[in-house]
């Protein structure tokens, strides 16, 4: 994490030229675990979480050229982006999100409203909404060239990604009747 004195006018451009985000005013602990701000010096530090181009952060202790799913941290091969263009979430991490028994569609970094999303390459290029195939949001299958997911409201271009996905969705609604039986039964008693 930089550390920038807030009395410096250049680490205000510096930030903005990194594309950090401020984090706010962090007084820092001294020998005693007091923090500056304890003594009243007003020492102004703020924190600054480097962000890179894309609107990501990387994960602590992990090497920077490789992200992670904002979600479960692990490397991000593959990622669901959706119109918002965040890629942030791996193609696991949004099955689950997006499916049954409580879907949320919302984009995990903006929480905007995702209708669908595209699973991809996490390195690949921009993702081109307009093209993409209409679909009735019932249908599962290959539709033109991607593959899609009602359950997940999401289209992959990848067939493994597709089937592992629709496993998740298959998986977490199924465990849902089973849920309801028991409380039926639990009632009844």
């Amino acid at each position: 994490m930089v550390q920038l004195d807030a009395d410096d006018a250049n680490s205000g451009s510096a930030a903005s030229a990194t594309h950090s985000h401020a984090i706010g005013d962090m007084p820092q602990p001294d020998a005693s675990s007091r923090t500056s701000a304890d003594e009243d010096d007003h020492g102004h530090n703020v924190g600054i979480d480097d962000i890179d181009d894309a609107g990501d952060n990387g994960s602590i202790g992990s090497d920077s050229d490789v992200p992670s799913c904002a979600v479960c941290t692990e490397p991000l091969e593959w990622a669901a982006v959706g119109p918002c263009g965040h890629r942030a979430v791996c193609s696991a991490c949004a099955a689950r999100v997006r499916s049954a028994p409580n879907p949320d569609n919302r984009c995990c970094i903006c929480r905007t409203i995702c209708p669908f999303v595209v699973v991809t390459k996490a390195a690949a290029g921009v993702v081109s909404f307009s093209t993409l195939p209409a679909v009735a949001s019932h249908d599962d299958g290959r539709v033109g060239e991607y593959w899609y997911c009602a359950a997940v409201s999401a289209y992959f271009d990848d067939e493994q990604q597709y089937e592992a996905a629709k496993a998740v969705a298959s998986r977490r609604h199924g465990d849902q009747p089973a849920m309801i039986n028991r409380i039926i039964l639990f009632f009844l008693l």
